[in-house]
């Protein structure tokens, strides 16, 4: 089910898994001006162990900054450990992890076309999803790609990322169907 700036009535609790697609960073404060009403549904969302994955630049939506290269900033979501700051270029290659999703090694392949630098720091119970092999991963210096918080994956992996690493989906689909009871 699509929900866009159109939806009525948005309730994360109604839903297994959400998806959130790349995004450019000049859309952020639009979006998140419709996002901030979902803010504290979205965190709920997170909390139950249902897996919320959020690809591409979109990951730094849900941090707490974005500075831009004008020098403004967008205030963010804040339901990540995560500061982004935006780029006069954008990068774009392959990315490899050797990644960790609920206790599950895996190796995720990909690409990354990002526009931002994000920095990470493990607090709130929230994790580094995979260590970089080859490609930038969160910022090109820490060797560090995405962020796990429960189930929740936010990652500069676009795609295929479902269709291409089907361990991955699994794992997803797993953790969807336990925090349902199923």
């Amino acid at each position: 089910e699509k929900i866009d700036f159109e939806t009525k009535g948005f309730d994360p609790s109604g839903y297994d898994v959400i998806y959130f697609g790349a995004g450019e960073v000049s859309s952020f404060e639009a979006i998140m001006a419709d996002i901030e009403s979902y803010k504290d549904s979205l965190k709920a969302f997170i909390e139950a162990g249902k897996p919320l994955v959020v690809t591409g630049t979109t990951m730094a939506m849900f941090g707490r900054k974005v500075e831009r290269t004008d020098g403004s900033v967008v205030k963010c979501a804040g339901l990540i450990p995560v500061s982004a700051t935006e780029r006069e270029y954008v990068y774009g290659d392959d990315l490899y992890v050797e990644a960790d999703y609920r206790g599950e090694h895996m190796e995720i392949v990909g690409n990354q076309i990002q526009m931002v630098n994000i920095d990470f720091k493990e607090e709130g119970g929230c994790k580094s999803f995979g260590k970089v092999v080859y490609g930038m991963g969160n910022n090109g210096r820490d060797g560090i790609e995405g962020v796990m918080c429960g189930n929740s994956l936010f990652t500069n992996l676009l795609g295929p990322l479902l269709t291409g690493n089907p361990w991955l989906t699994c794992g997803i689909i797993r953790a969807a169907a336990e925090a349902s009871g199923e």
